[in-house]
C-alpha cells in the first residue's frame, strides 16, 4: 500500500475516473536510455543492476534503521521511479512508496541453504535447514551469500514495480544493509548519497542528532533543465581521430553478461602517499589513473591508450543531488612519449580529461554514430579505470560502517575500480567479462596492475621513464627466465608446429638454425617487451651469435611450456582485434564438426580462401550442409567446400 507521506496522487494505480490524475510521465535523460535498453534487452540478467552491502557491526536499531530509509525514500523522489514501457520511447514516472521499500530478514530464522523466498522467515522452520552462526565472521558470511542470492532477483519493470529495494539483514553482531536498484535508476553516486542520507536520518532518529536541511529536487526539475547546445559527436569525432584500433588486451567484444570474474588486491596506504606526491598537491586519483592508461596501452601493445573513463556527469546542483543515473564511461585518450615518468603522464593525462568536461553527457550511442570503426569494433575503449575517492564510509556512534560493492553494473571488458579503505590503503576491484577473460587471467591483470602500480609509487618522485617500470609479475619473470635459459634442441628435424600445439622448452626449434648450437628462447610483443601469461607474441632465439627471429607466433604458460599460434604473417588486425589464420581454420573446423549431418571436418587455407573438407553422415543432405557450413565461416574467408560421404 502507498505510505501517505509520499505523494498520494503518484500512485500508478490512480483512476483519471475518479477525479484522481495520474503522475505524469517523463522523458529519461541520456545516460538512463542506454542502461534501460540493455536491461529490456536481457531482463533476467542483474548485469544492469547495482547493489552495496554495508555491514553495521554493534548495536544497531533495525527498526530505527528501516524508518529512516522510509524517511530518505520519501524525501529523494528519484527513489520511487517507476518505468511506461507501454511508450515508444520509454518514459518513467514517480510511484507511491510501497511497504516492500524495505523488508527485514533475521539470519537466525533464515536458512542459508535452499531457501526460495530469503526474506520470508516460514512460519515452522525445520531445524536441519539452518546452520548455528555463533560468531561475526559467520555471520558475516550468512550475510553476503544471502545479499548476493538477493541480488540475482529479477525487476518487474512492465508491471510498473519498484525499481529500488532495501534488505535488512540482522544477526546478533550487527546489521547488514543492502540497497539495490536498476542501474538506469541509480547509479554509484546515488546509492552513495542515498547511503549518506540514510545515516544522517538513523542518527538524528537514535541519539537526537542534528538532521541537516537539505533538499532534493523533483524528476521535473530534472528533466526540464536546459542543457547546452554543443556539437558533441563533432568533438568525439576529432578527439578519438587516429587513435589505435586495437584498446583491448582481449581479442574481441562481447555483450554484456551477468557475473564477472572478481579478483580483489588492496595497495598500502604508503603506495597511495606516494602517489599524491606525484605532482605535489596530493592528489592521487589522476596519477592512478595515469597508471592505468600505461597499463592498458601495454598490455594492448600500443603507444596510446584509450581507457574507459566513468564520470559523474552532473553539472548543476539539480544533477547533484538526484540518485538517477547520470554517470556515463566516456573515452579517454592518453598517448605514451618515451621518455614519459609518471608525473609528464599524469599531466597528459589531467590535460586530456578536461577537454573532455564538456562532453560527459554525451550518449555512448551518439559516439559510436560519429565513429564507424569503433562501431564494427564493438567498443569505444579499453579497460575502464574507475577511480572512487569520494567513497568514505560514514559515521555511526559506537557502530563500525563499511560498505562493498556487490554489482556495479555492466562490465564490458576489464573494470578497474579503485576506492580508499578507512586505513588509508586502497582497495582495487578487478572485474573481468566472463565470455573474454578466464578467472586466471582476471586474478593475473589484477595482480599485475597493482604490482605496476605499487613500482610507480615507488618511482613517483624520482623522474623514472615509465619504459624502465616493469608491469609483469615475479612468476612470470621467473617462467621467462626459464624459457631463456641456453639449452640445445632435443628434436632438430621437427615440423613447425601446428597452432594450439602445447611445447616444452626442449621441443622448440628454430628453422636453418644449427640443432647443437645453445639457444634461450623470449617471447616478444608488438613493442618488443616480454609477453605476460597467455599473451601471443613472436618467439625469437638467444643465441651466442645473435639473437633469431622464429618466424612464429606463440604464447607462455605458467608451467614454463609454450602455445603454438600459427606464423606471424598468418596473423593481421582486424576491427580492433588480432586474427591468426590458423587459429580461424581450427575454430572453423571445430565449429562446422558440430552441425547436423557432418561426421568430421578439416579446414586448410588454399590461398587466401578457406577450404573445408566436410564428410557427410549417411542420409545428410549435401545442400544443407554446404550452406551451413559456408555460414559457420566468417565473413573474409570466402570459404569453399569440399563434400564427401562417410565410408
Amino acid at each position: 500500500m502507498p505510505d501517505t507521506d509520499a505523494d498520494p496522487s503518484a500512485d500508478p494505480s490512480a483512476d483519471p475516473s475518479a477525479g484522481r490524475t495520474l503522475p505524469p510521465r517523463l522523458p529519461l535523460v541520456p545516460a538512463q536510455r542506454g542502461m534501460l535498453q540493455g536491461h529490456l534487452a536481457d531482463p533476467g540478467s542483474p548485469a544492469w543492476s547495482v547493489a552495496l552491502l554495508t555491514e553495521l557491526a554493534g548495536p544497531v536499531d533495525a527498526d530505527a534503521l528501516a524508518d529512516a530509509v522510509r524517511r530518505v525514500s520519501v524525501e529523494m523522489p528519484t527513489l520511487r521511479l517507476r518505468v511506461d514501457v507501454s511508450t515508444e520511447p520509454a518514459r518513467q514516472y514517480v510511484g507511491g512508496l510501497t511497504d516492500d521499500v524495505v523488508t527485514v530478514s533475521r539470519l537466525d530464522v533464515v536458512s542459508r541453504l535452499d531457501v526460495p523466498d530469503a526474506t520470508a522467515a516460514p512460519d515452522a522452520p525445520d531445524a536441519t535447514d539452518f546452520q548455528d552462526i555463533d560468531d561475526i565472521d559467520d555471520e558475516r558470511t550468512a550475510a553476503r551469500e544471502l545479499a548476493e542470492r538477493l541480488c540475482t532477483e529479477p525487476w518487474d519493470v512492465d508491471a510498473g514495480g519498484p525499481l529500488v529495494r532495501h534488505v535488512l539483514i540482522v544477526g546478533r553482531t550487527g546489521v547488514w544493509w543492502l540497497q539495490r536498484a536498476l542501474h538506469a535508476m541509480v547509479d554509484g553516486y546515488g546509492a552513495w548519497l542515498v547511503r549518506n542520507r540514510v545515516v544522517e536520518q538513523y542518527n538524528h532518529l537514535v541519539s537526537g542528532a542534528e538532521l541537516p536541511e537539505r533538499s532534493y529536487p523533483s524528476l521535473e526539475q530534472l528533466v526540464e533543465q536546459e542543457r547546452p547546445d554543443r556539437d558533441q559527436q563533432a568533438f568525439w569525432r576529432d578527439y578519438l581521430e587516429g587513435t589505435p584500433d586495437r584498446v583491448s588486451p582481449a581479442d574481441r567484444a562481447h555483450h554484456v553478461v551477468a557475473a564477472p570474474h572478481r579478483h580483489d588486491v588492496v595497495l598500502p596506504s604508503a603506495a597511495r602517499e606516494a602517489l599524491g606526491a606525484t605532482l605535489g598537491n596530493r592528489v592521487w586519483t589522476y596519477p592512478l589513473i595515469a597508471a592505468g592508461a600505461a597499463y592498458s596501452a601495454r598490455v594492448s601493445e600500443e603507444r596510446t591508450a584509450v581507457i574507459g573513463l566513468p564520470v559523474v556527469a552532473r553539472d548543476t546542483v539539480v544533477d547533484r543531488a538526484v540518485t538517477v543515473n547520470m554517470m556515463n564511461v566516456v573515452p579517454l585518450r592518453v598517448g605514451l612519449e618515451d621518455d614519459d615518468d609518471l608525473a609528464a603522464l599524469t599531466r597528459r593525462v589531467v590535460e586530456s580529461a578536461r577537454a573532455t568536461r564538456p562532453y560527459h553527457q554525451t550518449p555512448t550511442e551518439k559516439i559510436f554514430e560519429a565513429l564507424p570503426s569503433a562501431w564494427r569494433a564493438g567498443r569505444l575503449h579499453g579497460p575502464t579505470i574507475n577511480v572512487m575517492p569520494y567513497d568514505d564510509d560514514p559515521v555511526v556512534p559506537g557502530v563500525t560502517v563499511t560498505t562493498q560493492a556487490l554489482q556495479r553494473g555492466p562490465v564490458y571488458d576489464l573494470l578497474l575500480t579503485i576506492h580508499p579503505l578507512a586505513d588509508g590503503s586502497l582497495a582495487i576491484e578487478c572485474e573481468a567479462h566472463r565470455e573474454v577473460y578466464t578467472a586466471e587471467q582476471t586474478r593475473w591483470h589484477a595482480e599485475r596492475f597493482a604490482t605496476f602500480v605499487a613500482r610507480l609509487a615507488s618511482h613517483a618522485t624520482l623522474a623514472t621513464p615509465l619504459r624502465e617500470i616493469d608491469h609483469l609479475l615475479p612468476e612470470e619473470a621467473e617462467a621467462a627466465a626459464l624459457l631463456a635459459r641456453p639449452r640445445t634442441s632435443s628434436a632438430p628435424d621437427a615440423p613447425a608446429p601446428r597452432w594450439g600445439d602445447v611445447l616444452s622448452p626442449d621441443q622448440l626449434t628454430v628453422p636453418g638454425l644449427d640443432a647443437s648450437e645453445p639457444r634461450g628462447y623470449a617471447i616478444r610483443d608488438a613493442l618488443g617487451r616480454a609477453t605476460g601469461f597467455t599473451q601471443v607474441g613472436e618467439l625469437v632465439a638467444h643465441t651466442a651469435s645473435g639473437t633469431v627471429a622464429t618466424g612464429q607466433l606463440a604464447a607462455l604458460l605458467p608451467d614454463g611450456r609454450v602455445v603454438a599460434h600459427g606464423p606471424v604473417e598468418g596473423r593481421r588486425q582486424v576491427y580492433g582485434r588480432h586474427v591468426e589464420a590458423d587459429g580461424v581454420a581450427h575454430d572453423v573446423a571445430h565449429d562446422v564438426a558440430l552441425l547436423d549431418g557432418v561426421e568430421s571436418c578439416t579446414a586448410t587455407w588454399e590461398g587466401r580462401r578457406l577450404a573445408l573438407t566436410v564428410t557427410l553422415t549417411p542420409g545428410a543432405s549435401e545442400a544443407d550442409v554446404a550452406r551451413a557450413a559456408k555460414q559457420t565461416a566468417p565473413s573474409g574467408t570466402r570459404p569453399v567446400v569440399h563434400l564427401s560421404a562417410l565410408v
